[in-house]
């Protein structure tokens, strides 16, 4: 792990751990971390990180936490959360939804104090957006919109990441292909962005009302346009 509190200088942390760690997340006064083979490691930026096993099947891709609870997912279609980091809930959404929904592998999660969403893709390799008020139930969230052309058309490309824009009250999913889709509150407003580039986006986040999104090959790209 690296960490800088200047914006400029990074300092080497020992996480204690060989396995890749895939996601960080915030949780009170504690650093978390996802890595594979359902490893959750605990600690803070002097080191001296708890490693935890959950019994999941996949490996942790992706963590975030609001004032109350963390969440975190697996690539084999987990969702697991805590509230004091000691107790875990753990849903295997792709049994539990067996025949109800297809299977899923999720890619990504992010939690407001409304809800909390997850994303990746189906069986079929299409991309998916859920929603939970609780993470007990689950909604599905169509990823469809209005091209160009002003013709009916599905979201195609796989979202890797994903934030919530409180001024906005909307989420914003980064997906392969340099694609960016805006997720209102309204089910029927979607909209689909491509920022130019064919290279895969691998995160988002936003500072000071400018969304900055990063993906292979050193791609960064910042906007406000959308």
């Amino acid at each position: 792990l690296l960490m800088s509190n200047n914006g400029e200088a990074f300092i080497q942390i020992e996480s204690g751990t060989t396995l890749n760690i895939n996601s960080l997340t915030g949780f009170h006064d504690y650093l978390i971390a996802g890595a594979d083979n359902g490893i959750v490691l605990i600690g803070s930026e002097v080191g001296l990180f708890k490693q935890i096993s959950l019994e999941l099947q996949g490996n942790i891709v992706s963590l975030s936490a609001n004032n109350s609870v963390c969440y975190g997912v697996t690539d084999y279609g987990e969702i697991f959360h805590s509230q004091d980091l000691v107790n875990w809930d753990i849903l295997d959404f792709n049994t539990f939804y067996s025949g109800y929904y297809e299977s899923c592998n999720w890619t990504t999660v992010v939690v407001t104090e409304q809800q909390v969403a997850v994303a990746g893709s189906s069986a079929n390799g299409r991309p998916v957006l859920f929603f939970s008020t609780g993470g007990n139930v689950w909604t599905n969230r169509n990823l469809d919109y209005i091209d160009m052309h002003g013709m009916p058309a599905y979201l195609t490309e796989i979202p890797n990441a994903m934030l919530y824009d409180v001024i906005k009250d909307r989420f914003v999913l980064a997906c392969n292909q340099g694609t960016v889709m805006i997720i209102p509150s309204c089910s029927h407003c979607n909209e689909l962005h491509n920022l130019g580039t064919y290279q895969n986006l691998t995160a988002i986040s936003e500072q000071a009302e400018m969304l900055v999104v990063v993906g292979e090959d050193y791609y960064i790209s910042t906007t406000n346009n959308f």
